[in-house]
């Protein structure tokens, strides 16, 4: 039972590593965009629009991470993270292509 214990948390620890990599990623294009928001072609009040709904799901993200820090339902946290995570890359590559 140790064992298993030892690795739940192991994978726990890990998942929470990589999440957190791919959140200061995230952070960082969004940063990237908001500097090509100013050269953008493209409505900029539309385009903002966008990078808000972006920044809003990048701050649900940092909730789910908080939340499985502290929540023993660890595969549910990890659940909604994963769908959080897959809406807020969809949607800041969709930005992205907007901005080339």
């Amino acid at each position: 039972m140790e064992i298993s214990t030892k690795f739940v948390l192991q994978e726990k620890e890990a998942f929470e590593k990589n999440s957190e990599a791919r959140l200061k990623t995230i952070r960082g294009d969004i940063e990237d965009m908001k500097a090509a928001l100013s050269t953008a072609n493209e409505t900029a009040s539309e385009i903002q629009a966008q990078l808000n709904a972006i920044e809003k799901k990048e701050a649900e993200l940092e909730a789910w991470l908080e939340k499985m820090e502290t929540d023993d339902a660890l595969q549910g946290a990890q659940q909604g993270f994963h769908a959080a995570m897959a809406e807020l890359e969809k949607a800041k590559e969709n930005l992205e292509k907007r901005l080339k």
